[in-house]
């Protein structure tokens, strides 16, 4: 009766070792495919946040995204990873900043880059004129402006990127403006800021809803700062001066140089 025990005894101890053997070999197989069961190393761009602005400022110069370095067991999805820098209890100026990262289940390598600038400034508001700029009249036409409306409009943002805008134009390209389905009885008084007295007899007016944008010196957009409203409201039309109108020299001068691109 021993000797069956020792024998059922030896039986299990084999049949043991002959499992854990098959478990060894099986993880050594899986290892050997394609992202077996060893973590792999990836990297990843994601956007990046900044967060804890504080009221009052604005965030600016940044970069949009980051490498993530992660070491996973799969291959990790980008929008479960977070890259952010945390800018609470700052004050105005140029800040140095550590890249912080979330990624659950997964173990973050590194960051690049490590960290980055930002800069802090203080939103301001501001108002400026609308301008019409107007490209596209053929030589020797003359352009009314019916109505542009708002004749101010608003600014917000950073103060730095607020003090760049020069003009807010809305922009009017006459050779790609569809023909005109309205025609104004008669000459159109220009009847808005930008200068009175010009006319062309029988000339066909239309309106337009156009975008408003800050722009440079330059004419650059500056696209980091807010304009309200958004669209400015303009009617305009163009033709031959009409000399039995008696219009001023001056006075056409003064329209031409209203509706140009401002330089």
């Amino acid at each position: 009766m021993s000797w069956w025990r020792r024998l059922s005894r030896s039986e299990l101890v084999l049949r043991l070792l002959s499992l854990l053997l098959a478990v060894v070999l099986w993880f050594l197989a899986a290892d050997q495919r394609p992202g077996g069961l060893a973590p792999q190393q990836e990297r990843l761009t994601v956007p990046l946040e900044v967060r804890g602005v504080p009221e009052g400022l604005e965030a600016s110069g940044a970069p949009e995204r980051v490498e993530l370095v992660v070491r996973a067991f799969r291959r990790p999805a980008a929008d479960g990873l977070r890259a952010y820098v945390d800018v609470g209890g700052l004050g105005p100026g140029r800040h140095l900043v550590p890249v912080q990262a979330q990624a659950p289940g997964f173990v973050v390598v590194g960051v690049e880059p490590a960290r980055v600038s930002v800069q802090l400034e203080r939103l301001v508001r501001r108002q400026l004129p609308v301008r019409l700029a107007v490209v596209g009249l053929p030589p020797g036409q003359v352009l009314q402006v019916a109505e542009l409306s708002p004749a101010q409009a608003t600014l917000s943002g950073a103060e730095g990127q607020v003090s760049r805008v020069a003009a807010v134009v809305a922009s009017l390209d006459v050779a790609a403006a569809p023909n005109p389905r309205t025609a104004l009885p008669g000459p159109v008084a220009v009847g808005s800021a930008q200068g009175q007295g010009v006319a062309a007899a029988g000339s066909p007016a239309q309106r337009w809803q156009l975008p408003l944008r800050a722009v440079d010196r330059t004419g650059a957009p500056v696209p980091s700062v807010k304009v309200e409203p958004q669209w400015a409201t303009v009617q305009v039309a163009w033709g031959p001066a009409a000399s039995a109108h008696g219009t001023a020299e001056p006075e056409r001068a003064r329209v031409a140089a209203s509706t140009a691109p401002p330089g």
